[in-house]
């Protein structure tokens, strides 16, 4: 029955083209956590940056006050 031939084909069809879709899904959400855990580094580190030039100012000024 060719009806019956066309249909398994778009179901074959159908199938793999879902299973392309579930890999990309996948590839996606794997690319979000990776962003998620480099956003949160660079969070890290800009607070670092920050702790640190708060500390450098502070001995910068302290130095300032010594100069005088």
């Amino acid at each position: 029955d060719p009806n019956h031939k066309k249909l398994a084909d778009l179901a074959k069809q159908a199938e793999a083209n879902r299973k392309e879709l579930q890999k990309s899904i996948d590839t996606l959400q794997e690319l979000l956590d990776y962003l998620r855990v480099c956003i949160k580094y660079q969070a890290f580190d800009l607070e670092a940056t920050r702790r640190e030039n708060a500390y450098l100012r502070k001995l910068l000024e302290e130095s300032n006050h010594d100069d005088k």
